[in-house]
């Protein structure tokens, strides 16, 4: 298996463009998915990730660690 990579996000040292709206995920080689941003709600960086918690379209809120999707809204039944 491939290692995801985020693409223009914190793997690159930038912040995911506020004027673009959009987070791209490199998943395995030859295919990536966007994601659409509609509001950041949370962002933070420490030593050691970048955190931040946002809504996107279609998922609702989620957590990304280091521009990688970690979970969903829609996701949540998963977990109970």
């Amino acid at each position: 298996a491939v290692a995801r990579k985020a693409l223009g996000t914190a793997a690159t040292g930038k912040r995911p463009s506020i004027m673009s709206k959009w987070i791209e995920e490199e998943l395995e080689d030859g295919l990536r998915g966007m994601y659409k941003i509609g509001k950041i709600l949370a962002s933070t960086t420490s030593k050691w990730q970048t955190v931040d918690v946002m809504e996107l379209e279609p998922f609702g809120k989620c957590l990304m660690i280091d521009g990688l999707l970690q979970s969903t809204e829609v996701d949540e039944f998963v977990y109970h």
